[in-house]
């Protein structure tokens, strides 16, 4: 899977994880995010968090975003 197919399964949920307005927040794009096929036919994804563009304009990272992807659920789950 790709972050593409993540995003539109995830939002077939009602989530608002992906939406624009969160992302913007964030200072991410979906491009940011990669993904990573793990154990049981899930996939970590991840992508540095800025807390808003111009704090990603000055390159200063506040964290990262990382969840898992649960397919069969289309669920984000946290990272423990």
């Amino acid at each position: 899977m790709d972050i593409r197919e993540i995003i539109d399964e995830v939002n077939e949920t009602g989530s608002h994880f992906f939406d624009p307005e969160t992302l913007r927040f964030f200072g991410q794009t979906p491009s940011d995010f990669s993904v990573e096929a793990i154990e049981d036919g899930n996939y970590l994804i991840e992508a540095p968090m800025f807390a808003g563009w111009e704090r990603r304009e000055q390159g200063k990272q506040a964290g990262w975003t990382r969840r898992i992807y649960d397919p069969t659920t289309k669920q984000l789950k946290m990272v423990r």
